[in-house]
């Protein structure tokens, strides 16, 4: 969780890397799904 934390504060501070962490976050919920 503290990864995924700092990397929301990352996507925020940089555009480009949001669509990254959106794929993270799909990753995560079919992880936990």
């Amino acid at each position: 969780t503290i990864l995924i934390t700092i990397k929301v504060l990352l996507s925020f501070s940089e555009k480009d890397n949001y669509k990254f962490f959106n794929l993270d976050i799909v990753n995560v919920n079919k992880g936990f799904n």
